[in-house]
This record gives structure tokens, C-alpha cells and sequence, in this order.
């Protein structure tokens, strides 16, 4: 971790998470959340980063494994757009899965278009959600 003032980094000693690649950790207060990628054989993994208290905890698993989905923090909800199987590496994903913060559960909303699925941008303002770009479809 970083501190963005000297710019120093820190190593922190907590409870080590598996290695993984192809996830994302958006930040929704506190919290990071360490949601799916790639990881050898563990299965479905969802964790929670603790930054005051520099503890982890595991929450509630996507209801499929994903990496390279593209999530973005949006009021007390994460949604995590595309992505493609953590099996083959290779298919695309068109889904749209929403994680509730405080409810600690998954929901699927709207499939999004069918353009760059996994890889893409996205962004948040607090009333719109930017999704852009990416690789595995049709270019927009």
C-alpha cells in the first residue's frame, strides 16, 4: 500500500490472501473489494480489505467465476461488468452482476451490450456509470 503524500510504500502483515491475477478491488469507503480472477483451484473468492484495522474477511461469492470482469463501486453496490471464464481464459462474458454492500449478496442486472466484454474502462460519477473499450467483441 501506498501513501499518496511521500509516496512510500508499506508492506502490511495481514492475513495473506491466495495469488491471484485478472481481478479488481474497487473501494467503497474503508473496504477494498478483492472480487474473483484467476487462482489456480480455489474456487469462487470474494474478500474484503479492512484499510484502519489492516484485516481481511471473506464475503459472499459471485454466483460464476470470472476474471477479468470490470467493476465499479456505485453508491452502497459494486457492479462488475463482462469478463471471461477463469477455465479457458478465452469466452467473453456479456454479464452485468451486481454486488449489494450491505445485504452482502449478488443479483444479475442487464446484460451489457455486446462490445469489448472483458478489459473495457469504466468509471463512475456518482449518478452515471461509463463503460468503454475492451477486448472479445464487436468494437463500438
Amino acid at each position: 500500500m501506498t501513501d499518496c503524500i511521500t509516496t512510500a510504500w508499506t508492506v502490511h502483515t495481514a492475513e495473506s490472501t491466495p495469488a491471484r491475477y485478472g481481478h479488481h478491488a474497487p473501494v467503497v469507503g474503508d473496504y477494498a473489494y478483492l472480487i474473483a480472477g484467476q487462482f489456480g483451484s480455489e474456487g469462487l473468492l470474494h474478500q474484503r480489505y479492512h484499510f484502519p484495522t489492516d484485516t481481511w474477511s471473506t464475503r459472499t461469492a459471485p454466483p460464476t467465476n470470472v476474471a477479468g470482469t470490470r467493476p465499479v463501486a456505485f453508491g452502497n453496490k459494486i457492479h462488475c461488468f463482462g469478463g471471461n471464464s477463469t477455465y479457458s481464459g478465452m469466452d467473453s462474458f456479456t454479464m452485468h452482476l451486481v454486488y449489494d454492500i450491505v445485504g452482502d449478496s449478488w443479483s444479475t442486472a442487464a446484460a451489457i451490450p455486446d462490445f469489448g466484454r472483458r478489459e473495457a474502462g469504466v468509471a463512475s460519477d456518482g449518478t452515471y456509470i461509463f463503460l468503454a473499450g475492451g477486448s472479445g467483441g464487436s468494437p463500438i
